[in-house]
């Protein structure tokens, strides 16, 4: 049995660059502090997540099972045709 793992550590003082997988932090400049009030905030409707189809039954043209005008089965050997 493989079970994935990852390890993260956080620490202020300084790490081993030679280990396998040490990232260096970003640079300062690039750091910039964030309001909490801020974070809660919307970003907008959906998270750009596709169309989306809503909610309810609408009117419509839709495929599936339902009542309506049906199309029969189909032309086919009945019992009486031989």
């Amino acid at each position: 049995r493989n079970v994935p793992c990852i390890e993260i550590k956080l620490s202020k003082e300084a790490l081993d660059k030679s280990d396998k997988g040490y990232q260096e932090p970003i640079d300062e400049s690039l750091v910039t502090e964030v309001d909490p009030e801020e974070m809660m905030k919307s970003r907008g409707r959906g998270g750009g997540r596709g169309k989306g189809r809503g909610k309810g039954k609408g009117k419509g043209k839709g495929k599936g099972k339902g009542k309506g005008k049906d199309k029969g089965k189909g032309k086919g050997k009945g019992k009486d045709a031989g």
